[in-house]
């Protein structure tokens, strides 16, 4: 099965509304260092070095603002000498992740503050060329870090076995008989998505089975939600799920992070049924379901135990990074550096 392209990776907006955000840096790097400090248990608060955002967050926004006009300053993000693991006080990739979408998030509220009668398509050029922008500042936090950069030119899986498992096998036993679509967006304990990783972990102990993890994403979600009523919306997201969940097996767990945004455990299923799974998926929602009469994409990050880790955090990361590879790619399926066997 050929993968199908989602779109051209987003170009410059030379024209974008940046100018008065940029007098704003001090301002955005102090909603970005509250949004984590509101996401973060309170205990865990004093780990944030304010310090280093009042020196680091300014210029990072303000760096993230010019790339969105500018591919000379998308490079000089690509080589920006800060690093995300100082601001946000952790060593953990998937923390930094997380701090990259917080800081977009913060960014993307005050732009449509800027955008209040701008057209549907100029909406979405700078929705998705501010998430190929904290794409790239992912990829830079983590090579920072030590952590290598898949590139288009390697190999996506030499070391697969020749003959993959299924991704549509036998359901796994004692798991309920339809498909588990759980909303995660209440805040309660550990991620939902992260809770359901480790007991297939668990059960992994017993039956030596590997699995896969897929984070998924409606391509352009952010600009339909603002395009659309909410309950246009809704009812979208809702196709979305039907056509997910008539492709999955009982045995799958699919949870809701956000509406249009899905994690998904699926037992028995190694990196090549992985990728099998992701774009079966990715066509049978184009198929199913479409945005005045274009068919909606789906971006897709993979990991696979036990290759890409044995603990759920790990496995988390680099799901999203690879789903940060297909954003800023504009491929369907994006990866994330292997890790080991």
């Amino acid at each position: 099965m050929s993968e199908r392209r989602i779109a051209a990776p987003p170009r410059a907006v030379g024209d974008a509304p940046i100018s008065g955000l940029l007098e704003r840096g001090e301002e955005l790097a102090k909603e970005w260092a509250l949004a984590l400090i509101a996401a973060r248990e309170l205990g865990r608060a004093p780990e944030l070095s304010l310090e280093a955002f009042a020196r680091e967050g300014p210029g990072l926004c303000e760096l993230l603002l010019g790339a969105l006009a500018s591919d000379a300053e998308l490079e000089r993000l690509g080589e920006w000498a800060g690093g995300i693991s100082p601001l946000v006080g952790s060593e953990d990739p998937l923390e930094w992740m997380g701090a990259v979408e917080a800081l977009r998030g913060v960014l993307w509220r005050a732009l449509l503050e800027e955008l209040r009668d701008a057209s549907v398509a100029r909406i979405g050029e700078l929705a998705d060329r501010l998430a190929r922008a904290c794409a790239v500042l992912a990829g830079r936090a983590l090579a920072g870090a030590g952590v290598p950069r898949w590139s288009p030119a390697e190999p996506i899986s030499p070391l697969e076995p020749p003959a993959p498992i299924s991704p549509f096998g036998p359901p796994e036993p004692g798991w309920v008989s339809e498909i588990d679509i759980r909303d995660a967006r209440a805040p309660a304990g550990d991620a939902p998505w992260v809770a359901s990783i480790e007991r297939r972990l668990a059960r992994r102990i017993d039956d030596g089975l590997p699995f896969a993890v897929l984070l998924m994403e409606v391509a352009e979600i952010e600009r339909i939600g603002h395009s659309e009523s909410p309950r246009a919306l809704e009812g979208l997201v809702l196709r979305v799920e039907e056509a997910l969940s008539e492709e999955l097996r009982p045995a799958d767990v699919l949870t809701r992070e956000a509406p249009g945004r899905y994690w998904l455990v699926t037992p028995g299923t190694d990196g090549t049924g992985a990728r099998a799974l992701a774009e079966r998926l990715s066509e049978m929602v184009g198929l199913a379901v479409s945005h005045r009469g274009v068919p909606l994409g789906l971006a897709i990050g993979l990991a696979s135990c036990p290759r890409d880790g044995e603990e759920a955090a790990e496995l988390a990361m680099h799901a999203e990074v690879g789903l940060y590879e297909a954003r800023a790619s504009g491929r369907a399926i994006g990866h994330a550096p292997r890790g080991g066997e």
